[in-house]
């Protein structure tokens, strides 16, 4: 079986790529050539508590007023809110995937900030996220955690 890798992010930022159609996660750093034109699993981390996630949350918010496709999302009844108790009880779990197709360091989308905009595309959110633990750089999503993804409950395409 081919390895498979991960990404933890914010959970406000997840929400965008996954339903709110931000095509851009920025880093300061550079994504290996290895995870270009493959899916990337989206983990939401623990890494921030209720103050730091309202102020991720607000300035997701704030970004996505620049983009019409979010603003129709976050009104949509048909996605989950991207609310402070969404975004809280989201966080250590695995919420979805997205194709990384190139890493860019200009872009006009208002989603990138850079130095560094992983380009990505085909977002799948799942409709049972997964827990695992995270890492601050790419990592290797674990058998186990793998095993569980490939439920059919979890709603991943095959």
């Amino acid at each position: 079986m081919p390895e498979e890798w991960a990404l933890s992010l914010y959970v406000p930022w997840i929400w965008a790529i996954l339903y709110g159609g931000k095509r851009h996660e920025n880093r300061t750093w550079k994504l290996g050539e290895r995870h270009i034109g493959r899916r990337i699993w989206l983990h939401a981390s623990l890494g921030n508590g209720p103050r730091q996630m309202e102020t991720e949350r607000q300035a997701m918010i704030e970004m996505a007023a620049l983009d019409p496709k979010t603003i129709g999302a976050i009104a949509s009844p048909n996605v989950p809110s991207p609310s402070l108790e969404w975004c809280l009880a989201a966080r250590g779990l695995i919420l979805g995937s997205v194709v990384v197709t190139a890493v860019e360091i200009h872009s006009v989308s208002p989603w990138f900030v850079g130095p560094y905009g992983f380009k990505l595309s085909d977002p799948v959110a799942l409709a049972r996220p997964v827990p695992a633990r995270g890492k601050q750089m790419p990592w290797r999503v674990p058998a186990d955690v793998l095993e569980k993804l490939r439920e059919p409950t979890c709603g991943l395409r095959p």
